[in-house]
């Protein structure tokens, strides 16, 4: 490349041509210029004025971004071209040219502003995307109807109805995500267990079937195997030794191999045990396995084979289309909650049996558990059994309706005849539906009804007896009619008895005009130091007088008294509220000493002198002369 011109801005082609001619001023003719070129000599030529040719806006520059500076030249395409000298085309073309910078950041489809676009939508089909304001857009989309093979919320899938228990979900099929084990006689997809082997192709085939799903066919193992990017192993373009249970003596549990998986997460495709798979119409094929080789352990690696044999190292997995139609119910699959069982679908009837018979997403929602009678309760469905709470109660507690209960009518309370006791009196009967009081006045001229009313009343002298107004006395009477007796009661106090109109005494009524007392009851009251006195109560229920203080203390409480003590002291004692002395308090006060002690002490030349204390003050009196010794 040549590299010793700095060029000026907007050269045009006229200056590149002249350069890639002339070469640079010191150097050897450039390396990148065609060989076999008769090139003329233009080193000494200076072009006149007016051979020389502007570029003016007109000029059509378009190409000069597509000449490379190191490329080989075809030199002929400069036919024509003026010859001008570099310093003359530096001078005059001083203005630079437009440029174009294309701009599609953040867009996906449209203009990129200079002339040239950002990309194109797929716009086939109905879920074509638009270009709008740079972006591709999808339609207005419906809302998505599972299982019927169409994608009409465009999302690349037609959703299922029913999610399949562990299958994944691969192109537009699902397969069971490890190999199929044994769960009670149904094939089932489960990490970690036994794989099913020992199976015919056509129990295989059925053991699917008890699912909801089928055996997959030999396209569909060898799509969900390869995957969306044609692997020819399940975990890849290469070959992994180790990463499936190839080439091996004994088949592992489901999932052992980590590695043997797919992008879409199905495990054990190569390896492990061989696969019942369906060939074209329908005939038995197999798949994978541990005893292949490594040219085998391949995902294409599919080969006919008996459908009546048996062998501990062959199994299979199980596959499902929205569009299979497992159990012949004419529901899809993926609407169909239960493919294996024709009585369970969309549309079948719900019973109870803690299945989804109708596969709404809702269990036991059937009325089938009503017998239609009322009088054993209504049964309901509760954990897949009809079950009937206790039997309504028809008894409205009043006793004027006959509650019964009919089985389309349910409890019926119908009024009781007329007249019929409701209640242990006779007088309480049925009326209308209702327990009332029948007065009861039958023979009677007067005296209670029953009801808290009379039957009539009886004109004086006569009296009420018994119903009947008579005059009652003679020798069996107790008392004459109205007459009244009075009784001693209490504290000197009264009470009155009445005689009835049977001429019976009615009971005493209560006790009045009382006094204080009962004949003979006492009273005690204190009385001065501690002391007692009492009174008793005349036979007129009065208080009678005080008697004598008795069992009075020595003092008064509270009362004090001192006595003298040590030397000129005193001590103080307190009434209890006993009227009892209580302790003398300690002795306090006093002299300097007690009366008739006597002190001495040495004075003067061997002497001594001495002093005693005072009987009147308790104080020591002076000290005597000092009787002093002979030497």
């Amino acid at each position: 490349m040549l590299r010793c011109i700095r060029f000026s801005t907007g050269l045009s082609l006229v200056l590149l041509t002249t350069f890639f001619l002339t070469g640079c001023s010191g150097t050897s003719e450039p390396a990148d210029i065609a060989a076999g070129k008769d090139l003329p000599d233009l080193s000494e030529r200076v072009p006149d004025t007016g051979d020389q040719q502007g570029i003016d806006a007109a000029t059509d520059t378009s190409d000069l971004a597509s000449i490379p500076t190191d490329a080989a030249l075809d030199l002929a395409t400069l036919d024509g071209q003026p010859e001008v000298a570099l310093e003359e085309v530096s001078a005059e073309t001083n203005e630079e040219p437009e440029v174009c910078t294309a701009d599609c950041e953040g867009l996906e489809c449209g203009d990129d502003g200079c002339g040239g676009s950002c990309g194109e939508c797929q716009a086939e089909g109905p879920c074509g995307t638009t270009c709008i304001e740079g972006l591709c857009v999808l339609p207005e989309t419906g809302e998505e109807i599972c299982g019927n093979g169409l994608d009409e919320d465009c999302d690349g899938v037609d959703d299922y109805c029913v999610d399949p228990v562990g299958m994944v979900h691969s192109a537009d099929y699902y397969i069971d995500k490890f190999e199929a084990s044994n769960c009670d006689g149904v094939a089932c997809s489960e990490s970690g267990a036994e794989p099913w082997v020992e199976l015919s192709f056509e129990d295989a085939a059925a053991a699917c079937a008890a699912r909801g799903a089928r055996l997959c066919k030999a396209a569909e193992w060898q799509g969900g195997c390869a995957g969306a990017a044609g692997n020819p192993y399940p975990y890849g373009a290469e070959y992994v030794a180790g990463n499936c249970n190839v080439e091996n003596s004994a088949a592992d549990v489901c999932g052992a191999f980590a590695d043997c998986v797919t992008a879409d997460g199905i495990a054990d495709l190569t390896g492990n045990i061989t696969e019942w798979v369906v060939l074209e119409e329908g005939k038995a094929g197999q798949a994978g396995g541990y005893y292949s080789s490594l040219e085998l352990a391949t995902c294409d690696a599919i080969a006919p084979a008996f459908a009546g044999g048996v062998a501990t190292h062959v199994g299979f997995r199980c596959c499902q289309r929205w569009d299979d139609d497992i159990d012949g119910d004419s529901a899809l699959s993926s609407m169909d909650c239960n493919d294996g069982n024709a009585a369970i679908g969309p549309g079948a009837v719900e019973t109870c049996d803690g299945v989804d018979n109708n596969c709404n997403g809702e269990v036991d929602e059937t009325d089938d558990c009503d017998d239609g009678d009322l009088c054993n309760g209504l049964e309901t469905c509760v954990d897949g059994e009809c079950t009937a709470p206790d039997a309504p109660d028809c008894e409205d507690e009043n006793p004027c309706t006959i509650d019964t209960c009919e089985s389309l009518a349910g409890c019926l309370n119908e009024a009781a005849p007329d007249s019929t006791p409701c209640a242990a009196e006779p007088q309480w009967q049925c009326m209308s539906g209702e327990c009332v009081c029948v007065p009861d006045c039958e023979n009677k001229a007067c005296g209670d009804n029953g009801c808290g009313g009379d039957c009539g009343t009886c004109e004086p002298p006569l009296l009420c007896k018994e119903g009947l107004c008579e005059s009652c006395g003679g020798e069996d009477a107790e008392c004459e009619a109205g007459a009244t007796e009075d009784a001693v009661c209490g504290m000197c106090g009264t009470k009155t008895r009445t005689c009835n109109d049977q001429c019976e005494w009615d009971g005493y009524g209560p006790c009045e005009n009382e006094k204080t007392c009962m004949p003979g009851s006492k009273e005690q009251a204190s009385c001065g130091n501690c002391g007692t006195m009492s009174r008793t109560c005349t036979d007129q229920c009065e208080w009678g007088g005080y008697g004598s203080c008795n069992d009075q203390g020595v003092c008064s409480p509270g009362q004090t008294t001192s006595a003298s003590c040590g030397c000129c002291s005193s001590k103080k004692g307190t009434c209890t509220n006993q009227c009892q002395w209580g302790n003398w308090s300690s002795c306090s006060g006093g002299g300097e000493c007690c009366p008739g002690k006597g002190q001495w002490q040495y004075c003067g030349v061997c002497g001594t002198q001495s002093r005693w204390c005072s009987g009147s003050g308790c104080s020591w009196g002076a000290w005597t002369s000092c009787v002093e010794g002979d030497c």
